[in-house]
Order: structure tokens, then sequence, then C-alpha cells
């Protein structure tokens, strides 16, 4: 079987590899003409944009996988289907699932590899993307780097930060004030300094002064002296958790969104809400490369059966394809309504299998042979008539030679089982003659 799991990978990778680069090459085309105009004004070095680009893959693989893979699978299947080869396999003894257990496999590692992007380098590449095109319409401003002013509050720590200004780029900070609360909000020590910065793994603060308060709110003696440089150990807050404060939320990753909302725990509905399809989309997404695989193997099965099969599997899976966006689109929406985002974003993957059912064999005008089996053990089907425009189908009670009882286009019949599944899948028809017994 190792032979036919290679055979059928590579039926579905060579164009797999094609739809890849002809999407991610419309893709580019489409993005450079939208900022060919900042490239342009910016005097961006040609090799400063091709890394642009190469930055920009990981963060749109969820985008360009899923229609890649459909296309693929699709072409794959009608080669197998339109050759027979799909009815030989069968015919073998093969079923339908352990035919398709390699393009499965394909798929769910599609799946893995898009979670794993998304999880990673895709959200930072993003954020990266979008900073650069920014830098390009303010070519040398600062501005593009500094943040100011930057509040942020760790409800978890009991902690507020006002950062007059924060470099994203070095992570220093100007005029960092910092404040200890205690649990019932009251200040307990309070941290001004004019400079700090991060450095192994820790921020320093110059200069530092540190003012502590009694319970009532009064002041508990005078502050300390100034410190020169001080090792500000006790804050666990890091350059990233600034960044991600002011990203947008379609660059962070769940567990950063996660980490939000444990840092925040004093955020509004709306904003839970927010945060939380941002959440579940990241978690589904890339499931949408396993879907399209249930999607595309029956459409692509039944493609190469009939004529024009091809052209119709590739319009009702790309109608599937583009009803699943519409279906996200419709949760996304449901959740500013109030509702739960496992309810309005999770059901858009289960449901659009649910929508797909297989249409049944079709029913040709010329007399075709049903083969059913009612017995496991003994029972053959047997043409008992064969008129011009029905037929009945009998059943041997006892196991009679195959030539006595079979058409004479007709091979030598498998196993009862085997041929049900041929039959039911409609792979097989056989046209009646004159019995030989």
């Amino acid at each position: 079987m190792r032979i036919l799991d290679r055979y059928l990978l590579r039926s579905v990778l060579v164009p797999l590899g094609y739809c890849l680069a002809a999407f991610t090459m419309l893709y580019v085309i489409f993005d450079l003409f939208n900022n060919l105009l900042d490239f342009i004004e910016g005097k961006t070095p040609l090799f400063e944009v091709f890394l642009f680009y190469v930055m920009l893959l990981p963060s749109v693989l969820w985008i360009i996988a899923p229609v890649s893979l459909l296309l693929a699978l699709l072409y794959a299947l009608w080669q197998l289907a339109r050759a027979n080869e799909l009815t030989a396999l069968r015919a073998c003894g093969l079923g339908f699932g352990r035919i398709m257990r390699p393009l499965l496999a394909v798929s769910f590692m599609a799946t893995l590899v898009v979670g794993l992007v998304n999880e990673t380098i895709g959200p930072w590449s993003g954020y990266w993307t979008s900073q650069f095109v920014q830098l390009q319409r303010k070519r040398g401003a600062l501005s593009v780097n500094i943040v100011s002013p930057l509040p942020y509050k760790n409800d978890w720590a009991h902690r507020v930060w006002m950062i007059t200004e924060f470099n994203k780029q070095t992570y220093e900070l100007h005029d960092v004030t910092v404040h200890q609360q205690r649990a019932d909000g009251s200040d307990e020590v309070k941290y001004q300094a004019p400079r700090g910065y991060w450095l192994d793994g820790r921020w320093w603060f110059t200069e530092v002064v540190i003012q502590r308060y009694q319970p009532n709110g009064y002041l508990a003696g005078p502050a300390e002296s100034p410190v020169l440089h001080r090792e500000m150990s006790e804050f666990t807050e890091t350059p990233d958790d600034f960044i991600n404060e002011i990203k947008p939320p379609e660059y962070l990753s769940s567990l950063e969104i996660l980490h939000y909302l444990r840092t925040h725990n004093q955020l509004s509905d709306k904003a839970i809400a927010e945060r939380l399809t941002d959440l579940h989309s990241r978690l589904a997404m890339p499931w949408i490369c396993f879907i399209i695989s249930l999607v595309a193997i029956p459409f692509g099965a039944q493609a190469g059966q009939r004529r024009g099969g091809a052209l119709m599997g590739i319009i009702g899976a790309l109608l599937m394809f583009f009803g699943f966006y519409i279906l996200v689109n419709v949760g996304v929406a449901l959740v500013t309504s109030k509702a739960s985002a496992f309810s309005a974003l999770w059901p858009s993957v289960l449901v659009t299998r649910t929508l797909h059912r297989p249409t049944a064999a079709p029913v040709r005008s010329k007399l075709h042979v049903i083969f059913v089996g009612l017995s496991r053990f003994t029972a053959v089907p047997v043409i008992v008539s064969a008129p011009r425009k029905s037929a009945t189908v009998g059943v041997a009670r006892k196991p009679v030679p195959a030539r006595s009882v079979m058409s004479t286009e007709v091979p030598v019949v498998p196993e009862v089982g085997v041929m049900e599944s041929m039959v039911g899948a409609g792979f097989v028809t056989v046209k009646p003659s004159v019995s030989r017994a």
C-alpha cells in the first residue's frame, strides 16, 4: 500500500505546489498595486520590497492555503475519476475511506502547519509589514517607532504604568511613573524615573525616586534618595506587553490574547467579547484546510463520472468555500449582538461540512443492473428479468457459479460487500445480457 499512498500523495502535492505558487503571486501582485505609491514616495530599495513580501507571506498563509488545497484536491480527484482509477481501486476491494486517507492526511498536516504559523511568526510578520508600510509613508520619521503617551494597567499584578514616551524599536522609556497598588486599589509605592531601558531581561531605571504610602493614602515618610541605576526586579512586565497593548487585535496570537485577558480583568463586556472573538478566530481558522478536504473529496470524486462534472464540481466546491466565509462574517456580527464568541465562530466550521450532501448516482436511460447483497455468505445478485426500461433483481439462495448468473460483459464478482460498496458509490454499472444458464 505504500506505492498507492505515494501515488496519491504525488497526485495532490504537485498541483498543490502549483496552486500555492499561483495564488501567492496573485496576492503579491494585488498588494504591490496597493502599496506601490508608498514604495515610490519612500524610495524603498528593491531588496527591501522583496524582503517585505517574504515577511508578508506567513501572515496570509491562512488565506492562501485553503483555496490552494481546495483546487488541488478537486484537480487530483478529477484526474483519478476521469481515468477510472478510483473505480479500479474500489474493484480491488479498497474502501473509499482507505483511498482518501493520504488526501485527508495532507489536509490535516496543512491544518497543523497553518495553526503553527498563526501562533508563531504569523502575527509578528503581519505587524512588522504594517509598520514597514507606515515607515515608507513617513520615511525617516521617528514618530513611527515612538508611542506617546502609553498608559498600561496590569490588573493581575496591581500595577499602573504611565509612560510619556515609549520606543518600540529600542524599548526605551522616557518620563515613566509606576504605581504599585494594594488589592483595594490604593497606592502602596510610587516609582518615578526620567528614563528606563530593557537589559538582560529586566527593566532598569535611572535616577529613580521611590515614594511609599500608608493604607490611608498618606505619605509613609519622605521619598528615598534617587538611585543612579536600579534594577527593577519586582516588575514582571516586558516590552512585549507594552507592544501588545498598542497592537491591533489581528496581530495577536491566541496566547497573547489570553495573557491580555488575564492582565486586564476589568475590561468592559464589549471589549471582552471582541478579544474572545479574535481568540476563537485564531483557533478556528486553521481548520478550514481540513474542512475544505471534506468538501472537495465528494465533489472531486463525482466530477469525472459525467460530462461537465469537473466544472460543476469546482463551482459547487467554490460556493461552499465562499459560503464558509459568509458564515464567519455572520458569526462575527453575532458577537456584537452579545452572542458568545464560541457560538458565533465555531458553527461556521462545523456547519460547512453538514451543508454538503453528495448527490446520488445519476439515473440513466440505459438499463443498469443493481447489485444488492441480502446475505453476506450465500447471496449473489441474480437477474430475473431484464425488460427494456426496467429490471427486476433477484437473489440466489445458494452459491451459484458466476458464469451461470452474470452477464457476459461482467467479470467474476468479488465478495458481496465489495460490490455493494462499489455500486453504492455509483462506480459500477452493468448492462444486462442473456444468461448462459
